[in-house]
């Protein structure tokens, strides 16, 4: 094998940006590497914390969930939970709850933070985004 070759192979992967002698990461797999450290870094404390929460949640509340890996447990803990309405500014989090019928979920628009996209959107717009 070559560099070249496992240059070519990776940016058919997705995992890096071939570039004039060289490469780059992909913007997407830094994102996801920094959150899915983020996520292992203590995780049995952060799923009992979540278990934790999730025991608090009770069917017909509307809760609001914040950024962060320990919130997102948060939302893998309630899935299970029915008639829960879940307010986001976290895109891992939404895309976590997209999908759950069981949930109703709204996520919070602002302006996308290209520094941290594993973050939450900034700023602006977030309040305007609120249902009445």
């Amino acid at each position: 094998m070559t560099v070249r070759r496992d240059f070519r192979d990776m940016a058919r992967e997705g995992k890096l940006v071939r570039t004039h002698g060289g490469a780059l990461p992909n913007r997407t797999s830094l994102v996801e590497f920094s959150f899915r450290n983020k996520e292992n870094l203590h995780a049995e404390q952060k799923q009992a914390i979540a278990r934790e929460v999730a025991r608090l949640v009770q069917p017909g509340m509307a809760i609001s969930l914040d950024h962060g890996t320990t919130v997102f447990e948060v939302a893998r803990a309630i899935a299970g939970t029915e008639g829960v309405t879940v307010l986001t500014t976290s895109l891992p989090i939404a895309s976590e709850l997209y999908t759950n019928e069981k949930i109703e979920l709204i996520l919070l628009g602002g302006a996308v933070r290209k520094s941290n996209p594993t973050d939450r959107p900034a700023g602006r717009g977030k309040r305007a985004a609120l249902p009445a």
